[in-house]
């Protein structure tokens, strides 16, 4: 789970506590943030490897979200607010001799992701009647 670092660009191993079966395996994005919530950059997961560039900002005040995601959807966003509809899990990273770690993804996420992958937004209305008004 060690990280290879270049520069500010770092590339870490995302792995879940168990491993999931390949038939079951879903497309998966990292997301970095600065400490204002702002995106500071996007990865696809590949073969459980995901790249990053921190920029010049220090890496304590660094926030990393991972999410079932695509190429596509991750155009569309740019704070952690924009994040949320999928249902993201925020890892906790390590500085160590060898460079970043991140911890496992605990597999609870995995099947969460699998059948909740969007949630359906808008407002129920009911009328009611009460006496001659309805409201």
């Amino acid at each position: 789970m060690a990280t290879s670092e270049k520069g500010n660009q770092f590339s870490l191993a995302v792995k879940f506590d168990e491993s999931v079966a390949s038939d079951k395996k879903i497309p998966l994005s990292a997301f970095l943030f600065d400490a204002r919530g702002n995106l500071v950059d996007s990865g696809v997961v590949r073969d459980a490897k995901v790249s990053l560039n921190a920029k010049d900002l220090p890496h304590n005040s660094l926030r990393m979200f991972v999410a079932p995601t695509d190429e596509k959807q991750n155009k569309a966003i740019t704070t952690i607010g924009d994040l949320q509809r999928f249902n993201p899990y925020e890892t906790s990273l390590k500085a160590s001799a060898r460079g970043f770690e991140m911890l496992p993804i605990p597999n609870i996420y995995h099947p969460i992701w699998l059948l909740h992958r969007c949630r359906v937004r808008g407002n129920v209305s009911k009328n009611f009647t009460v006496g001659t008004t309805t409201g």
